[in-house]
């Protein structure tokens, strides 16, 4: 789901995407090791649940050093954190996902991993880790406190993830699927974590333009997705495990922690002069246009001469040397027709190809084609505007090639893209700003574990019927 960056979003509607990725992974390995040590451990009968459970808290505390910390709850929820630097990964900015969804700030992801026994100080006492945690399935994450259902965090994908479902490889979706939900769940993770924050400053009056403006795009989101019935909306959200409030609630936090991100942070953005040309050069390339032809082409496929009800494939020598032959005299009759009538007028009277009915245009192109017609229009692409190519002879036939309009390359200048490019620039150092931020809030945050959230989503979405969303 792609998109648009914060600075372009509308001031209200715009949420904090920021990811990091890498610390799920180191966590999840140190939190299944640590469940292994256990579980051969206790096989071996080589300590009591007491020693083990002293040496899971060293363990634990080794853990700590490297940069990663946690709490817990008595349910076994567990806090992860380490800073930006050791996350090793910078996010996005987006509005709100279409349709209801939600956006927030995305900092370092959960663990995966169960909590072990609690270290003195921590937030809550931790429960031993089951033996089996792969196996636990979970429909709501805590994060201090507030929660989120696997129903909320699905409903605003439910439309990419149906589409994908349909038009990708069963392997290629469930890998997809995976990456997908968790760069989503630590987004709304982040938005969790500062929603209070951000909620703090408002007086009445700004929250009941909050609500209006929530309001007005559920009525914009009813009309544009629902044909203006409110109920079908409403059936909508209950085909997918959700009320109305629900929705609203998660808009209302996404457009919050948004506007709240960039209003704390954006003032301390500064690009320089030199950052934007240096940022030039490397994007010239990717802002630039290629140039392009409008190919138009009179055809004379050798198989279309052939008699009728024989196939090119199974025709004999004769056969095919008698197609050939008219092949080449329809293609002479057009050139002659050229000397005197207009190029789109010929092709609909000799032209045998698939555009003819339109006048032998092909439209645009910015390169030659593939076979059959790669030595023909490696040919135009040396021809001026206007131009008229002699009868070429291809593996499958004739043509005559005209060059129609040539649209150059575009290559914009300094002037004409440095408000884009500093707009890209400020969103990225502004993402950067927030992950910070994000990162030093989950160090202190009690975050139950993903693994089973994201079990649950994935057991969701199968039982998706394919024509929903």
């Amino acid at each position: 789901m792609h998109a648009p960056p914060i600075a372009h979003a509308p001031p209200i509607a715009r949420a904090l995407l920021i990811g990091r990725a890498g610390l799920i992974a180191r966590a999840s390995l140190i939190g299944r090791g640590l469940i292994l040590a256990v579980a051969v451990l206790l096989l071996a009968g080589c300590a009591s649940p007491r020693e083990v459970s002293g040496r899971m808290t060293e363990a634990q505390r080794e853990a700590q050093r490297d940069g990663v910390a946690g709490t817990g709850r008595p349910s076994g929820a567990t806090g992860i954190a380490a800073n930006s630097r050791a996350a090793g990964a910078t996010g996005g900015a987006s509005t709100a996902a279409s349709g209801g969804g939600t956006a927030g700030a995305s900092g370092p992801g959960p663990s995966s991993a169960p909590a072990g026994a609690a270290a003195p100080g921590n937030r809550a006492e931790r429960a031993a880790p089951p033996m089996n945690a792969a196996a636990i399935m979970a429909d709501v994450l805590m994060v201090d406190g507030d929660s989120l259902t696997v129903d909320e965090f699905l409903y605003p994908l439910r439309r990419e993830i149906l589409e994908r479902r349909q038009t990708q490889t069963v392997r290629g979706f469930a890998d997809w699927l995976g990456e997908e939900l968790r760069t989503q769940l630590r987004r709304e993770v982040g938005s969790l974590l500062l929603f209070h924050e951000a909620m703090a400053p408002l007086g009445d009056d700004q929250k009941q333009a909050v609500d209006r403006f929530v309001d007005k795009r559920i009525d914009e989101l009813v009309n544009e997705r629902f044909g203006g019935v409110s109920a079908r909306l409403d059936n909508d959200l209950a085909r997918f495990g959700l009320k109305r409030e629900q929705l609203r609630a998660s808009m209302k936090r996404g457009l919050i922690v948004g506007q709240y991100t960039r209003d704390k942070f954006l003032p301390q953005v500064r690009i320089r002069r030199d950052e934007l040309l240096a940022s030039y050069e490397q994007s010239v390339a990717r802002l630039s246009s290629s140039g392009r032809r409008e190919l138009w082409i009179i055809e004379a496929p050798f198989a279309r001469f052939v008699p009728d009800g024989a196939s090119w494939n199974i025709a004999g020598a004769a056969a095919r040397d008698a197609a050939r032959r008219e092949a080449a005299g329809q293609i002479r009759a057009a050139q002659a027709a050229l000397t005197s009538q207009p190029f789109d007028e010929v092709a609909r009277t000799f032209s045998r190809g698939a555009h003819a009915a339109d006048g032998g245009l092909w439209g645009e192109i910015a390169l030659p084609l593939m076979p059959p017609y790669d030595r023909a229009t490696q040919r135009f692409f040396d021809m001026k505007e206007g131009d008229v190519s002699d009868p070429i002879e291809t593996d499958a036939g004739w043509c005559i090639v005209r060059c129609g309009r040539i649209t150059p390359e575009q290559r914009p200048t300094f002037s004409e893209v440095q408000t884009r490019l500093r707009s890209e620039l400020e969103t990225r150092r502004l993402n950067e700003l927030i992950g910070e931020y994000v990162a030093r809030k989950a160090e202190r945050a009690a975050i139950s574990p993903i693994d089973p959230f994201i079990a649950t989503a994935v057991r969701r979405v199968l039982q998706w019927p394919a024509e929903g969303g």
